[in-house]
């Protein structure tokens, strides 16, 4: 398992689903970057790596958030956030992990 920001906060099964709320800005890489697939609609979406930037024998540094959702702050009902499960935030890599803890 990998030890990073999130395996170290959600280590039980019970938390694999517990949803996690982050600032908007965290989407802009991805949106920023043309190594990512960002599918999105209305208020939900996906990110994956595109298959060419894929090395086969390093999936340890494969980024893919299989559901986040846009939703409000739980500080502040004017603040969007995104929010996505803990177990997609656990199976990223580690440096990637310290990106979305900010």
């Amino acid at each position: 398992m990998k030890n990073g920001y999130f395996n170290q906060k959600f280590d039980s099964k019970e938390d694999f689903l517990k949803p996690v709320y982050f600032k908007i800005d965290v989407l802009e890489r991805y949106f920023k970057d043309p190594k990512f697939l960002v599918f999105y609609s209305d208020y939900r979406g996906s990110i994956a790596l595109k298959d060419e930037y894929v090395e086969s024998d390093d999936l340890d540094d494969y980024e893919h958030v299989r559901d986040f959702g846009l939703a409000y702050s739980k500080e502040d009902n004017l603040i969007r956030a995104v929010v996505t499960f803990a177990d997609d935030l656990i199976k990223m890599p580690a440096k990637v992990q310290g990106y979305w803890s900010y």
